[in-house]
């Protein structure tokens, strides 16, 4: 494998966007099958999944550019300027899916060296093991709103990594039941 070296041509801030090809997979009683439910038989379940990440790298001092979609399906816009986020500050963000607001859709951010916590009951402590990652807390969590924005508060410093998962139903149950966006946004804190 080679690197590429990609010279920046000027100050700016610079969006680069990764999306993993898209496509469908059902269960079945037999285990996951790549297709969907016109394609596998006995299906179960069908998910189209959607997978991709964002990042942004700031060159100079910029304020213009942050904030653009890039047309992600399902994208994680900053809406105040993650170049300039220190430790105690709040990334504010909002959730657009094919280019309209998401609400109710859970993001979950942590930073680089974070390890999540177990919760534990006084007197009832499960082994580590038996706790779903569900039930552990990240650094950060919010929720979007109706205009599909949220906010989280970074009390730390370092790169930090957004990430959320929307499974709206699929439009057409014959052939699938689920979609599935996983997308990732990341950025630095000083």
């Amino acid at each position: 494998m080679t690197a590429t070296v990609w010279k920046v041509p000027k100050p700016g801030f610079y969006l680069i966007n990764v999306k993993n090809k898209s496509g469908f997979f059902t269960k079945t009683p037999e285990g996951r099958k790549w297709g969907n439910k016109t394609e596998i038989a006995d299906a179960v379940q069908c998910t189209n999944y959607h997978l991709g990440g964002k990042t942004v790298i700031m060159v100079g001092d910029s304020e213009k550019g942050f904030d653009r979609p890039v047309g992600q399906a399902l994208e994680i816009v900053p809406l105040n300027n993650p170049g300039h986020l220190k430790k105690g500050d709040t990334l504010k963000v909002r959730l657009l899916l094919d280019g309209k607001p998401v609400p109710n859709v859970l993001l979950k951010a942590a930073y680089a060296g974070f390890e999540k916590a177990e919760k534990k009951e006084p007197g009832n402590a499960a082994p580590a093991d038996t706790k779903k990652k569900e039930d552990k807390p990240f650094p950060a969590e919010a929720t979007s709103d109706a205009q599909g924005k949220a906010e989280l508060k970074l009390e730390h410093s370092g790169y930090w990594m957004v990430s959320l998962s929307y499974k709206p139903p699929y439009p057409d149950s014959a052939v699938c039941d689920q979609y599935m966006y996983n997308m990732n946004f990341t950025f630095q804190v000083q």
